[in-house]
């Protein structure tokens, strides 16, 4: 569509959250906080790119009890640039093949310009197009992490981490979501300096949890991820029990290229 076509510079944030690589893991979790952001850029004084910390970071650093006071520069990862002038469709393509949330637009002394994530290609979907009118009972993934309120903390962090998944969801005794916890809440944990082998889910979760039924179609599901500000919903049955997850990531591929799997569920990765 042309909003693949168009420059990616003109979805991309331009206002761009950064710390110096002498900053500590407490200071960026606080300015994470702060603005309700998912990554921060580490830049030299020539704003030029150093390295990024992002929510995954936060829960590396959770499940390792790296201290508060550790340098950016020891836990920053590589960030993935591309040239200001590349395209929406290109720049996706290039989050999918390297598997990362977010890119770093640079100009060509690699100094920071923008940066763009999963929502920026959220906002410049077709929500009429044909794709969006399938049910999300039909991308969406298997929950891979599921667990009860009274779980310590500790063993939620292990599974996220060595899982690579993104959220866990906390269930009742009928299987029903009573509470949430996801990357986007490391920052407020770590800032927090939970002991993590001493609490237990109940304790910080998010709750209650919103949930969408198997029947919503993708343009509902990403209007409600825009609107609420979400990146991940439980799927409920009719009777409200859990039977997956849509993850922003797999509805955006979705929308975006049209290639919907017809199996009710598959594995998340």
């Amino acid at each position: 569509t042309g909003e693949h076509q168009s420059p990616l510079a003109a979805i991309a944030s331009h206002q761009i959250a950064h710390l110096p690589p002498k900053s500590t893991l407490l200071e960026a979790a606080r300015l994470m906080v702060r603005q309700r952001i998912s990554s921060l850029l580490i830049l030299d004084d020539a704003r030029r790119v150093l390295g990024i910390l992002s929510e995954d970071g936060l829960l590396a650093a959770l499940h390792n009890a790296t201290p508060p006071q550790t340098p950016l520069a020891e836990v920053m990862a590589p960030p993935v640039t591309v040239p200001a002038t590349i395209s929406c469709a290109e720049a996706y393509q290039r989050c999918l093949h390297e598997g990362v949330p977010h890119l770093v637009l640079v100009d060509d002394r690699q100094r920071a310009v923008a940066v763009v994530s999963d929502t920026d290609y959220r906002r410049c979907l077709d929500l009429q197009a044909p794709a969006a009118q399938t049910r999300i009972g039909a991308i969406m993934s298997r929950a891979a992490a599921i667990f009860p309120p009274d779980t310590p903390l500790g063993t939620a962090l292990a599974q996220m981490h060595t899982r690579v998944c993104g959220v866990v969801i906390v269930v009742d005794r009928q299987q029903k979501p009573v509470g949430i916890l996801s990357q986007r809440d490391m920052a407020r944990l770590y800032l927090d300096e939970v002991e993590s082998d001493e609490r237990c889910l109940a304790e910080v979760m998010t709750s209650p949890v919103r949930t969408l039924p198997m029947d919503a179609t993708l343009a509902q599901a990403a209007e409600a991820m825009l609107t609420q500000q979400v990146r991940q919903y439980p799927v409920v049955d009719a009777s409200g029990r859990l039977m997956g997850i849509i993850a922003a990531r797999d509805l955006t591929q979705a929308m975006a290229f049209g290639m919907v799997d017809a199996s009710p569920t598959r594995d998340q990765t």
